[in-house]
């Protein structure tokens, strides 16, 4: 069975039994990626859901990441979306004592208060039925039923049901000996731990930032004491202004350095894409600055994503810096916001919300690319750029579970597409 052949239920038999028929028919054959699909478009059709997914977990249990979610009014697959354990420790501790967890009411359930703000509420889910995917006594992830609308009372034949998708799931896994399943989560695991590595050297960055701060509020008093001594020659007041100007552009840098850090904190949650880049835009305009209008273009779908709001905004602004950098002269630089079925891999397409920021700047030499988004690596004169701005946009979207893509040529300009994790259609 394929996601192009729907589930159909048919009398007289019970919807539960030709689903768990339907179940028995997936084959294995079709490569994990197109068995999540079929199943969760199963589940959502017998157990009248507006949305499924799988959720594996990933570095070392750190992380739950969605390796398929199926909305079932659009008929849409998308994954990528990582929540964190530690976010949610009231939900991932009561996943780990049961088999099957129905919440009927969220609101009042304290297994799915926790998730409220930052995931239930956004999408309008008021009942869950989430069931563990279990492999030789280890529990891979969870099966989640996200039901819409006026709040639902699961029945024992539905959580069986639940249950039952699971164990397929698991199963399928089993039989992959899960080869395909580590392949499939390989990149985004590796993703994770590059983000662990990078959240350590911005800890560093922030207490060198912090202690280096202390010492230049001690040089800006002094220079700024200096330069106001009655009779002081002009050079060497000129001399003063020089030292004031060096320590206020090392303010910025440790403000940079802060702010690379700060991506520890952040408390993702779901928010729109497009109306996230619409609300920012008067700010984008006035950091490109008036001889670098940000012209704006949008799909009429939207998307909504999984991350901090300030995260996304951080993102958006380091693009529109490092574009504008790009255009010495001036010029026009781009910004598109939409959806894109964007494959990740040889798989079935995913929905993403796909951002671009583009300009018509100096271009971007072949053997630069792969480094661009380094840490501290900068092709830019000594004092117009710190070699942070993209490393920000590469953290935040590898902790979203996305990826980013870069065309560019010598003198004709850069784009950059951000591709970010779809948790919901809009519109």
């Amino acid at each position: 069975m394929s996601p192009a052949e729907p589930f159909a239920p048919t009398d007289p038999i019970r919807p539960s039994e030709a689903a768990r028929l339907a179940i028995a028919q997936v084959s294995a054959a079709q490569g994990l990626p197109q068995v999540f699909r079929c199943l969760c478009e199963i589940a959502s059709t017998a157990l009248c859901v507006d949305r499924v997914g799988v959720w594996l977990f990933v570095d070392d249990r750190r992380g739950l990441r969605c390796a398929n979610l199926f909305e079932r009014k659009k008929r849409e697959h998308s994954e990528g979306c990582t929540l964190r354990v530690a976010d949610f420790p009231l939900y991932f501790g009561a996943m780990s004592d049961v088999r099957t967890l129905p919440v009927t009411d969220v609101t009042t359930d304290p297994r799915a208060t926790e998730l409220i703000p930052a995931y239930l509420a956004p999408l309008g889910i008021t009942s869950m039925l989430d069931a563990a995917v279990v492999v030789r006594g280890e529990t891979l992830g969870v099966v989640c039923h996200e039901h819409v609308g006026p709040a639902r009372v699961w029945t024992a034949e539905e959580s069986d049901l639940a249950a039952a998708v699971a164990d397929a799931i698991g199963l399928h896994i089993k039989a992959a000996e899960l080869d395909e399943a580590r392949a499939a989560l390989r990149t985004k695991d590796e993703q994770l731990s590059e983000t662990r590595r990078l959240d350590a050297l911005g800890g560093m960055a922030a207490g060198i930032a912090h202690d280096f701060r202390n010492l230049l509020t001690v040089v800006l008093g002094a220079a700024d004491r200096l330069a106001r001594v009655p009779g002081l020659p002009a050079a060497a007041r000129d001399l003063a202004t020089q030292i004031a100007d060096a320590a206020e552009r090392g303010t910025a840098l440790t403000e940079e350095l802060t702010q690379y850090a700060r991506d520890q904190t952040q408390r993702p949650t779901v928010v729109s894409a497009r109306e996230t880049v619409e609300r920012f835009l008067p700010l984008l305009q006035a950091a490109a600055g008036p001889s670098h209008p940000v012209e704006y273009a949008r799909d009429e779908v939207g998307a909504k994503v999984f991350l901090d709001p300030t995260a996304l905004e951080r993102l958006l602004m380091n693009l529109v810096v490092n574009a504008r950098d790009a255009m010495p002269a001036g010029g026009p630089t781009r910004v598109a916001v939409g959806t894109e079925s964007a494959p990740e891999r040889p798989a079935p397409p995913r929905a993403y919300a796909r951002i671009e920021v583009r300009d018509a700047g100096t271009g971007i030499a072949p053997e630069n690319l792969d480094r661009i988004f380094d840490p501290f690596f900068t092709t830019k004169p000594a004092g117009v750029g710190t070699g942070l701005g993209l490393a920000v946009v590469k953290q935040v979207v590898d902790r979203a579970g996305g990826f980013v893509k870069v065309a560019s040529e010598l003198g004709q300009g850069t784009a950059i597409r951000v591709y970010l994790p779809r948790v919901a259609g809009e519109g």
